[in-house]
């Protein structure tokens, strides 16, 4: 795993770290979970495709430092603040895509 406190965003977050989402498209369960691939991809050192986002992140190994990166760094590619507790929350890419999905639609849709 990377270190992730002195990695810079671009080669652990978005594909384009200057991209924010304008729009509620943007922040679709896709969008989201191809976010997070990315960042795991590239905080693990594996191939996207290999990024399951099925398995809980504590099958890839990810320690307590690596969940507050993570969870920051969405935080602000989102532009909205992130639960803390998300990850326990909802253990896996996918939960936690579909979590922060549905929230973003209900809260565009209120």
């Amino acid at each position: 795993m990377k270190n992730v406190e002195n990695a810079p965003t671009e080669t652990l977050g978005c594909k384009d770290p200057e991209a924010n989402p304008s729009d509620a498209q943007a922040y679709s369960s896709e969008h989201i979970q191809a976010w997070l691939v990315t960042y795991m991809a590239n905080l693990f050192d594996i191939p996207e495709h290999e990024a399951d986002v099925t398995i809980p992140f504590e099958q890839f190994g990810l320690d307590s430092a690596a969940a507050v990166a993570i969870i920051g760094e969405l935080a602000k590619w989102l532009g909205r603040e992130v639960d803390p507790n998300i990850i326990d929350e909802h253990p896996s890419i996918q939960a936690i895509s579909i979590h922060l999905g549905e929230s973003t639609r209900l809260t565009d849709h209120a």
